[in-house]
Protein backbone atom coordinates (compact mmCIF):
# COMPACT_ATOMS: atom_id res chain seq x y z
CA UNK A 1 0.00 0.00 0.00
CA UNK A 2 1.70 3.14 -1.16
CA UNK A 3 1.42 6.16 1.16
CA UNK A 4 -0.81 4.30 3.57
CA UNK A 5 -0.15 3.21 7.12
CA UNK A 6 1.50 -0.19 6.97
CA UNK A 7 3.06 -2.57 9.45
CA UNK A 8 6.32 -4.41 9.20
CA UNK A 9 6.89 -7.31 11.60
CA UNK A 10 10.51 -8.15 12.38
CA UNK A 11 10.33 -11.79 13.40
CA UNK A 12 13.94 -11.94 14.67
CA UNK A 13 13.26 -9.29 17.35
CA UNK A 14 9.48 -9.33 17.68
CA UNK A 15 9.36 -5.57 17.00
CA UNK A 16 6.47 -4.25 14.92
CA UNK A 17 7.11 -1.08 12.92
CA UNK A 18 4.19 1.05 11.80
CA UNK A 19 4.58 3.91 9.33
CA UNK A 20 3.53 5.47 6.05
CA UNK A 21 5.51 3.64 3.39
CA UNK A 22 5.91 5.58 0.13
CA UNK A 23 7.13 4.03 -3.09
CA UNK A 24 7.89 0.86 -1.16
CA UNK A 25 10.35 2.78 1.03
CA UNK A 26 10.17 2.71 4.81
CA UNK A 27 9.89 6.20 6.33
CA UNK A 28 12.48 7.44 8.82
CA UNK A 29 9.71 8.31 11.30
CA UNK A 30 7.25 5.83 12.70
CA UNK A 31 6.03 3.86 15.66
CA UNK A 32 7.70 0.73 17.01
CA UNK A 33 5.96 -1.74 19.29
CA UNK A 34 8.27 -3.90 21.40
CA UNK A 35 7.40 -7.38 22.75
CA UNK A 36 7.82 -6.12 26.36
CA UNK A 37 5.00 -3.57 25.89
CA UNK A 38 7.15 -0.48 25.30
CA UNK A 39 6.15 1.84 22.44
CA UNK A 40 8.48 4.25 20.62
CA UNK A 41 7.41 7.02 18.25
CA UNK A 42 9.98 9.04 16.39
CA UNK A 43 12.96 8.94 14.10
CA UNK A 44 14.98 5.82 13.41
CA UNK A 45 17.78 4.52 11.21
CA UNK A 46 17.25 0.96 10.03
CA UNK A 47 14.78 0.40 12.89
CA UNK A 48 17.20 1.57 15.59
CA UNK A 49 16.05 4.65 17.54
CA UNK A 50 18.05 7.57 16.18
CA UNK A 51 17.11 11.27 16.25
CA UNK A 52 14.21 12.74 18.20
CA UNK A 53 11.70 10.34 19.68
CA UNK A 54 9.43 9.43 22.56
CA UNK A 55 9.45 6.10 24.40
CA UNK A 56 6.45 5.12 26.49
CA UNK A 57 7.54 2.33 28.81
CA UNK A 58 5.18 -0.44 29.85
CA UNK A 59 5.40 0.72 33.50
CA UNK A 60 4.02 4.17 32.57
CA UNK A 61 7.29 6.12 32.52
CA UNK A 62 8.09 8.27 29.47
CA UNK A 63 11.31 9.51 27.90
CA UNK A 64 11.27 12.14 25.17
CA UNK A 65 14.46 13.43 23.63
CA UNK A 66 17.44 12.53 21.52
CA UNK A 67 18.54 9.03 20.60
CA UNK A 68 21.61 7.73 18.83
CA UNK A 69 22.21 4.15 17.74
CA UNK A 70 19.25 2.89 19.81
CA UNK A 71 20.35 4.63 23.06
CA UNK A 72 19.31 7.82 24.82
CA UNK A 73 21.86 10.48 23.88
CA UNK A 74 21.90 14.26 24.30
CA UNK A 75 19.02 16.27 25.71
CA UNK A 76 15.83 14.67 26.88
CA UNK A 77 13.19 14.57 29.57
CA UNK A 78 12.33 11.49 31.61
CA UNK A 79 8.99 11.33 33.46
CA UNK A 80 9.05 8.91 36.37
CA UNK A 81 5.94 7.54 38.05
Amino acid sequence: MDGAGCRLIMFATGVIFEGDFKGGICPNVGKMYYPNGNIYYGQHKEFLRDGHGKMAYFNGEIYEGQWENDRKNGKGKFEYL
